[in-house]
């Protein structure tokens, strides 16, 4: 009897690994149609739930991933991992040395 449990819970393992696999395509056609930048993020699906690990620049992107997130089908729950990091930008009137190395032009 203990064997025919233990293969049932390995076909339910299975059935749902191709369930995620399946939502992991839902997923990716998702944002191929969004057009949204997702250099950066990782996309974990794992029974029924995506989580989403990385980095963007700015506020406004981690929203629209999760919004995109949040309506593709059969998403039972979103995970969000991701950090927002602003880029560097130098202040506006920065006068840029050259290195100590080079001569000034003048």
């Amino acid at each position: 009897m203990l064997s025919r449990q233990t293969s049932k819970a390995r076909r339910e393992k299975r059935r749902a690994t191709a369930r995620d696999r399946s939502l992991a395509r839902h997923v990716n056609r998702a944002f191929l149609r969004s057009r949204l930048d997702t250099v950066g993020l990782q996309f974990v699906v794992r029974d029924g739930t995506v989580t989403v690990y990385g980095a963007v620049g700015f506020p406004h992107e981690r929203r629209d991933v999760l919004h995109v997130l949040k309506k593709v089908r059969h998403v039972g729950a979103v995970v969000d991992q991701i950090q927002i990091v602003m880029p560097q930008r130098p202040l506006m009137g920065t006068v840029q040395h050259p290195p100590a190395d080079e001569p000034e032009r003048g």
